[in-house]
């Protein structure tokens, strides 16, 4: 047990152990955006040294992890509800190794703050309602939601929130490495979906939208892969292309009871992508205003031809300049205190302070060379210009554990490429 405040984010997909373990690695893939925004933002929220770390799956490793945190300390279950192929009935985080509902129960027990983030969409939850139901009967102190239209379709439900509920999207969180951005002045006069064509809507609305006409009147309006799971492929795609577009699972459903691809729009807004979407929830189009262009599947053709000519023209943001406004809108510390949880979890730390406060600070806390590094930082506001100076500034909204955090504050090249 650790002598300062911890911090856990655990995602519900086990990291794959294997190279053909498919199955898991698009599971943990397709979480990243949250999972690095989460620890990222933690980096930021509170006052007091704190020790992040972040790992996946069930098993030994998370109950050895889990067995060190102490009351107030902090634990992020980040989705997925069935884990195996068992379709279980009950709100059972399960493989073959572990029941991670009996793992939210001990924590509970011990007074750690748990949290469930949902990865899990209303209209994909097998009922319309069924999502509801298992959130309410988990052990957790909160949910954080990424799609406002999930609050809001639970809200209104009789089943309603069990749980203190906030809105929590991915926020814009650093490259690791050398990334060339989306160029759209370059790139192919085509959207490109990334996604599943398996669902009779989603496969009758992408047919209907690829009989549209691009610019120049291009027939073959839309591209399509599956195969986008690591951050190298998103790097071959970005190379083609720069305009994508977001289709829901059940789209034709109206906007109110869609939950909105926010995990989606994180990770192609970190790299300048253009984004066409369909029509969200209000509120959640209100939230991404400005960075993703939400507009109704029969204006899409009209609207990206329209959006062809102004990026050519300098008019409407791409590549780098998009990546900033991103970041200016929905960095870490901004997504966190939007949902109140600076204040939260730094009255977390200070209960947690209070426990600690006659007892040696723990040697893996966040270190005094930490500290005074992140000080500079933000009394310089120099975490969104990076120059080779100050380049270990990035390491802060990177979403990395304490450890990745260390090392990336001693070499920032190794992590975040050269300014």
């Amino acid at each position: 047990m650790l002598d300062c405040w911890q911090a856990v984010v655990w995602q519900g997909a086990a990291q794959p152990l294997l190279k053909d373990d498919v199955v898991q690695r698009k599971k943990a893939y397709m979480v990243q955006p949250v999972v690095h925004s989460l620890l990222a933002g933690l980096q930021h929220a509170t006052n007091h040294r704190a020790h992040i770390l972040s790992g996946g799956g069930l098993g030994v490793t998370l109950a050895r992890v889990t067995r060190q945190l102490s009351p107030g300390d902090i634990f992020i279950w980040v989705g997925l509800y069935q884990l195996s192929r068992q379709l279980e009935a009950g709100p059972r985080f399960s493989d073959f190794h572990g029941d991670g509902m009996a793992v939210l129960r001990d924590l509970a027990r011990r007074n750690v703050f748990t949290v469930y983030y949902s990865t899990d969409a209303a209209d994909a939850a097998g009922t319309p309602y069924r999502m509801c139901t298992l959130n309410n009967k988990l052990v957790v102190h909160e949910v954080w939601e990424y799609s406002y239209a999930t609050i809001a379709f639970c809200n209104r439900s009789r089943h309603g929130l069990a749980h203190r509920t906030r809105y929590v999207p991915p926020s814009h969180v650093r490259n690791r490495g050398t990334w060339a951005y989306a160029d759209a002045r370059t790139a192919r006069a085509q959207l490109l979906f990334m996604g599943a064509l398996t669902y009779p809507p989603r496969i009758a609305c992408f047919n209907a939208l690829n009989r549209g006409r691009g610019p120049n009147n291009h027939t073959g309006l839309v591209a399509h892969t599956n195969q986008v799971w690591l951050d190298a492929t998103l790097r071959l795609m970005l190379r083609k292309y720069a305009f994508f577009v977001n289709l829901h699972k059940e789209c034709d459903a109206p906007p109110r009871e869609t939950d909105c691809e926010t995990l989606r729009f994180a990770q192609l807004l970190a790299v300048g992508a253009v984004v066409l979407s369909d029509r969200c929830h209000a509120q959640d189009e209100a939230e991404w205003s400005g960075l993703v262009h939400f507009v109704s599947r029969k204006d899409m053709p009209t609207r990206f031809n329209h959006l062809w000519r102004q990026v050519r023209s300098g008019e409407t943001l791409s590549g780098a300049d998009l990546v900033e406004s991103f970041r200016r809108r929905m960095n870490p510390r901004a997504v966190f205190e939007r949902a109140g949880l600076i204040d939260s979890l730094n009255r977390l730390g200070d209960k947690v302070a209070l426990r600690t406060r006659h007892r040696t600070s723990g040697t893996r806390c966040r270190s005094q060379l930490n500290e005074q590094r992140w000080a500079h930082c933000a009394r310089s506001h120099l975490t969104h210009r990076l120059t080779s100076g100050n380049l270990h500034c990035g390491c802060y909204e990177a979403g990395l554990t304490s450890e990745e955090l260390e090392a990336c504050i001693r070499k920032p090249e190794s992590f975040l490429g050269h300014a």
